[in-house]
């Protein structure tokens, strides 16, 4: 054939001394068309072969018809439902995956709070009933509760073309309706009592927390400098805010008070220490002094220190901004 045609030709070229660059480059060309061909060979298609299991016995197929509901079509189906299916029911489900710390108990110790998707879910653990919270546009990824235990704030991430504008709700859990629609006329009209702070924070919301008193609420954006922003809540019925600040490039994953105008945020990079005088927002980074660093993912206050958990499972204590032991 041609292939050995060309190989017999290169051979006889070689042993009469004429192998010069051309016919290098025929060896060249030789060997990848070679290569080729033993490729294609080795990721040939080929028919799969009815294997033993082909004319097996199938059992599962019989219990899958037996199970399989019998429905028979009438004219009443085109018909729309009795019901209102615009009402919620119940809602399976709650927002973990890439929240943190947003389930919390209310005054009422049998009920709780949580978020998923766009909701804020009051459960009560003994009738086993939800309320809801429907005015989020978009996810929420962030919760938490004031001192009194009713009053809630969610944040949530952008909607569609609304980066600058996010919704930031503070909402009181006693005030949701017994029986909720989510039609859109529905979900523009707010419960009593519910303020919307948005305007301050970019693109998500991640991390809300009020001061000791709950007078002031702190809410962190996912800005490039991933900033904050400090909310007066000494009345809920007018919120006002007090100002921004920047953090760092790394996201902020908790914060923590230590007192009423003071608070710690940490993440993978970082530890800062805030101080609020008036409408001014100071701050300081953290030192590890002489500990490796290490990402930093949860921070509290407690015993006049601050103790920060890291995501290799160390606890380490700081007193005035510098780290203490492992």
């Amino acid at each position: 054939n041609i292939r050995c045609f060309e190989q017999s030709l290169f051979y006889q070229g070689e042993q009469n001394g004429m192998h010069n660059d051309s016919d290098k480059k025929f060896e060249e060309n030789l060997c990848s068309r070679e290569e080729k061909e033993e490729n294609e060979e080795i990721f040939k298609e080929e028919e799969m072969a009815q294997g033993d299991e082909f004319g097996a016995n199938k059992p599962w197929i019989g219990e899958l018809e037996h199970s399989s509901p019998k429905i028979s079509i009438t004219k009443d189906m085109s018909n729309p439902p009795k019901e209102n299916i615009s009402r919620l029911k119940y809602v399976f489900g709650y927002r973990a995956f890439d929240s943190r710390m947003n389930i919390k108990y209310t005054k009422d110790e049998n009920k709780i709070v949580y978020t998923t998707a766009a909701l804020g879910i009051v459960l009560d653990k003994k009738t086993n009933k939800q309320r809801y919270f429907i005015n989020h546009e978009e996810d929420i990824v962030s919760l938490c509760i004031h001192p009194n235990k009713n009053v809630v704030a969610t944040g949530q991430m952008a909607a569609k073309g609304k980066a600058k504008f996010i919704d930031l709700y503070v909402w009181n859990v006693n005030n949701l309706p017994e029986k909720t629609n989510v039609l859109d006329e529905d979900r523009k009209k707010c419960p009593k009592g519910v303020s919307n702070l948005k305007g301050a924070l970019l693109r998500a919301i991640r991390v809300l927390q009020f001061s000791p008193d709950g007078k002031k609420l702190v809410g962190n954006g996912q800005d490039d400098q991933n900033s904050i922003a400090l909310w007066d809540t000494s009345n809920l019925n007018r919120i006002t805010l007090i100002n921004t600040a920047k953090v760092d490039a790394a996201r902020v994953l908790d914060i923590t008070w230590i007192d009423n105008d003071q608070f710690v945020t940490v993440g993978p990079k970082h530890i800062k220490y805030f101080k609020v005088k008036g409408r001014n927002i100071t701050s300081t980074k953290g030192s590890f002094g002489r500990n490796k660093v290490e990402p930093l993912c949860c921070v509290c206050s407690a015993f006049g220190k601050i103790f920060t958990g890291t995501t290799k499972g160390n606890l380490i204590s700081w007193t005035g901004g510098k780290a203490g032991t492992v």
